[in-house]
């Protein structure tokens, strides 16, 4: 049948006190994703669930402005105010194929109340890289490298066997959303080869205040359970059965749930359901995070002394969260519920987990209710805790508390993570005798002290702030392995390198020169007393020759004149 695109409610009813069990009535999107799958409990006879199934963007029939041909996109063209008006349109199906790395699409489309929504769920067929905006905003980039300049000619880092449909929640209290005209687009990158058939479509729809979320996705905890009380059943939308650990622990149990496809969703409220029995068996306290790897986890909620007063009883929390992550995980951190009826553990001894259901759910907080997010912090309801991760190379965590939506000064309990390594650039270092060295290893890691074992060579110092080698080893040694260890805060980690000394190698040149110089230092010694010896003597006749002698001394005699004989007339 064919109906109006508006909200509908699912009116489940039925005659009796049984539930459903795993019987669940569903509504599915005309892009095949589950939008809602809800069954009826024990004890309740009606109930009613409000949906959404009215497209903003539609899939299939949507026509999008789009560039295909290799050439990069003008500026701003994922801006309203930038989006060229020359490109072609065509609507999913009737794309050609693209020529270039980059293929580039848009579209516009209306928005004309946002009241009744928590998010909207913005979806797009990918095959390999895609970065997704929504008003000239960057809301997701998938198989592209994070933190970097994305170019027309920037391959994907990786693709898909065949194209799938890449979901991204978009908080609606996130602002980026506006009532009248928004623009989607998406901008599409190849890995090695373009498809051959333009698989290209992209869809939009607005997601319902407190829809439930655990759909397209896998449930698991920690530690893994099966049977017909294990892991699943606490993520199975069905109170009348139970998760059941059988490992003596409740503090430390993980609940997590992961969206299929990478899909990610800003969630908003969350609920626990505890068991049809033994009361003392169900969390009191927990952690509640978010992570996009796996890794990284964001702490969105702490809660303690959360007391189970009843069996099959629903406790919902609302958070402020705007980010859109991949995983949940619940944390319990305290078990110290009193049993209500029954004493079905000897506490002491055989303390279990057990919890009936964990809901996710999309929220819309009233603007009274939290305190908005502020630098890193993540935002926190009245009475709540922000939280906020600490820097680099440090654990712990930085928060401040929310209080009629006024944040406290920020308090911080930071300290060093175990250092993860150093390295001095060679396992040997072959240094030479009476040579100055300096040696400065890179190390990963805060607030460090390094030390040595056994001590470094004679001559040589190291620093223990920064690990520095330093000095000038007076010892000829064989290679010999140190043992070298960085301490922090943290904990302690140790790499070992060995350290050879070389006798100083014999500088010929230099004793050569030595050599000249010093000959020429005599030569010059030499030349220089037989000057002065010369000059003494001098000096000294000079001094033996009275003046009288001088004055008495007779002139030399002149030489006798000859006569010419006068030549005789005969």
């Amino acid at each position: 049948m064919c109906r109006p695109a508006t909200t509908y409610a699912l009116v489940l009813k039925k005659q009796g006190t049984g539930g459903w069990g795993n019987n669940k009535a569903t509504v599915k999107l005309a892009d095949g994703r589950t939008l809602l799958s809800e069954s009826l409990a024990a004890g309740a006879t009606e109930k009613e669930y409000n949906f959404n199934p009215a497209y903003s963007v539609y899939p299939q029939w949507t026509h999008w402005s789009y560039l295909v041909d290799g050439t990069a996109a003008p500026a701003g063209w994922n801006t309203l105010s930038g989006a060229p008006s020359n490109w072609e349109t065509q609507r999913p199906g009737q794309f050609p194929a693209a020529s270039g790395v980059t293929q580039y699409y848009f579209t516009k489309f209306q928005i004309e109340d946002l009241t009744e929504f928590a998010s909207m769920d913005i979806a797009v067929n990918v095959k390999a890289g895609v970065v997704v905006y929504l008003n000239g905003v960057e809301i997701r980039r998938y198989n592209l490298p994070e933190n970097a300049e994305v170019k027309e000619d920037t391959a994907a880092t990786g693709e898909s066997g065949e194209p799938f449909l890449l979901v991204i929640g978009e908080a609606v209290q996130r602002e980026r959303l506006v009532v009248g005209e928004n623009i989607l687009a998406f901008e599409l990158h190849r890995y090695e080869a373009n498809e051959e058939t333009n698989s290209f479509d992209g869809s939009a729809i607005l997601i319902l205040d407190n829809m439930y979320l655990l759909l397209d996705g896998t449930g698991t905890t920690v530690p893994a359970l099966t049977g017909v009380e294990g892991s699943d059943k606490v993520f199975d939308n069905n109170s009348a059965t139970k998760m059941l650990t059988a490992t003596g622990i409740c503090e430390g149990v993980e609940l997590i749930w992961s969206w299929s496809n990478d899909r990610r969703e800003p969630i908003g409220r969350y609920g626990l359901v505890s068991g049809n029995d033994c009361n003392n068996r169900h969390p009191s306290g927990w952690t509640l995070y978010g992570s996009n790897d796996g890794e990284h986890w964001t702490i969105l909620q702490s809660k303690a002394g959360q007391r189970f007063t009843a069996y099959y009883q629903q406790k919902l929390y609302n958070i402020f969260n705007v980010n859109p992550y991949n995983k949940y995980r619940l944390v319990a951190t305290e078990c110290s519920n009193t049993e209500t009826s029954m004493n079905c553990d000897n506490w002491g001894k055989t303390k279990r987990f057990q919890l009936a259901d964990f809901y996710l759910f999309t929220k819309l907080i009233a603007s009274n209710e939290y305190c908005r997010p502020e630098g890193d912090f993540t935002g926190a309801m009245n009475g709540d805790i922000a939280y906020a991760e600490c820097p680099n190379l440090y654990e712990g965590t930085r928060s401040r508390y929310c209080n009629n939506g006024t944040y406290a000064e920020e308090v911080v309990a930071c300290y060093p993570s175990i250092p993860q390594g150093i390295d001095y650039g060679a396992t040997t270092l072959k240094l030479t005798q009476n040579k100055e060295v300096n040696v400065v290893p890179t190390i990963i890691g805060v607030e460090v002290t390094v030390t040595s074992f056994p001590m470094l060579p004679a001559g040589l110092t190291l620093v223990p702030s920064t690990g520095a080698i330093t000095g000038k080893p007076t010892t000829v040694q064989d290679s010999r392995k140190y043992t070298i260890s960085v301490t922090n805060e943290g904990g302690t980690i140790t790499t070992t390198i060995n350290i050879l000394v070389l006798e100083a190698p014999v500088n010929y040149v230099l004793i050569v020169l030595i050599v000249v110089v010093v000959i020429i230092v005599i030569v010059a010694i030499v030349v220089l007393i037989v000057l002065l010896s010369k000059k003494k003597k001098k000096t000294g006749a000079k001094k033996s020759m009275p003046k009288s002698a001088k004055s008495a001394k007779a002139p030399a005699p002149k030489p006798a004149q000859v006569k010419t004989k006068t030549a005789v007339k005969v």
